[in-house]
Order: structure tokens, then sequence, then C-alpha cells
């Protein structure tokens, strides 16, 4: 995979910020006024996580038979994996 892998933290030093296992950036959250900047970086945090469990749940079988939310969830791999599927 080209993505850092996970587990990503949150952290608050200095800057709201994501890191990957070895304390790596990963990212820094800036979000405008108005938006709350620590949801975002929690489901940032979470992309790893998501990632695999579609991953999982496509690989079992599980969407086969739900239709649009099995060629969302193809989709969102596509797109997070840079169309390499």
């Amino acid at each position: 995979m080209a993505h850092t892998p996970g587990p990503w933290k949150v952290k608050h030093k200095p800057h709201l910020a994501i890191y990957g296992p070895n304390g790596h950036l990963v990212a820094l959250v800036q979000v405008p006024c108005g938006w709350d900047f620590n949801a975002n970086a929690r489901l940032i945090a979470a992309a790893p996580e998501i990632l695999a469990a579609l991953e999982m749940l496509l690989e079992d079988g599980t969407f086969k038979h739900m239709g649009a939310a099995a060629l969302t969830a193809r989709a969102l791999l596509d797109r997070v994996e840079g169309g390499l599927r």
C-alpha cells in the first residue's frame, strides 16, 4: 500500500495533527472557522481502519447482494487506492 499504515492517532502537540504508528507526521489539520476540526481529525485518523473494514467486507462477500452499497464501497476503495483495482 502507498499510504502510511495505521493505526493513526490524533495529537495536539503543538498543532492538531495526525501521526502514524512510528510517530511520523501523516497530516496537519487546518479547518476554516465553523467546522469541528476535532471531528475532522478523528475521521482522518480512522481512515486506515475504515479502509481495512471495507476491504474485509468485500473480501468475505458480505456486500455481494447489497447492490448500491457494494458499488459505493468498491468506488471508495478504488479512489483511496488510486484506481489500482
